[in-house]
């Protein structure tokens, strides 16, 4: 039973993450063409939050490798 509950938490994690994550990119989009934002820079800005996103998710592994993983998050 507490296998099941540790699961179940790791998927309502999982799924708050991937819900924010469209969120934000919605919210990016629709946001910057009410405030007169052209398509692309609203485009730039899109990719520039993904591109963020990729190297984020393949640097901090290796930072945390690096220097431990109290350091990294300080």
């Amino acid at each position: 039973m507490a296998s099941v509950i540790k699961i179940y938490a790791l998927f309502l994690g999982s799924a708050l993450l991937m819900f924010g994550g469209g969120l934000q990119g919605l919210l990016l989009s629709v946001r910057g063409a009410e405030e007169g934002f052209s398509l692309l820079s609203l485009g730039l800005i899109g990719t520039g939050w993904s591109v963020g996103f990729v190297a984020g998710s393949i640097t901090v592994p290796l930072i945390v490798r690096k220097v431990g993983h109290i350091r990294a998050f300080r």
